[in-house]
């Protein structure tokens, strides 16, 4: 499946679940101390890190690092910790329009870009439908 499809697949499947979000649905727990709503914040969060990342990409041409597992953890639970005071509906609106504007963004990506991400082992910087999918499996 061409990553257009598989974002785009992801994408439609997310709007699904944020048109018919319920206040409870947003904060019911998860593993983890996660909510639905932090868990979607999160998703809206690494959209968003990674549209900047190919922006500074496109513009300086070198690929910023990308984050160990320690780092990871530590940015994930700062996501948490602040997702956790953004209400329903504000949050609906900011995972719906940075998943829109990710998926416009890396649409646009031509083929040499393409080919730079995937040899350096970046292929979720335009493969977003693969972070969506692990985490909405467990939503929906």
């Amino acid at each position: 499946m061409d990553y257009r499809e598989e974002n785009r697949e992801q994408n439609t499947l997310m709007k699904a679940l944020l048109d018919r979000i319920t206040e409870e649905e947003w904060n019911r727990s998860l593993n983890g101390g996660w909510t639905v709503g932090t868990m979607l914040c999160h998703l809206a969060f690494w959209d968003q890190m990674t549209l900047e990342r190919l922006k500074a990409y496109r513009k300086t041409g070198s690929f910023a690092p990308v984050p160990d597992a320690e780092n990871i953890d530590a940015v994930n639970s700062s996501v948490r910790l602040l997702a956790a005071s953004i209400p329903l509906a504000e949050g609906v609106n900011l995972v719906r329009s940075i998943t829109d504007a990710i998926d416009e963004y890396v649409a646009g990506l031509t083929t040499d870009e393409i080919e730079a991400l995937k040899s350096s082992g970046r292929d979720r910087w335009f493969r977003r439908g693969l972070h969506r999918q692990h985490h909405l499996q467990k939503l929906i």
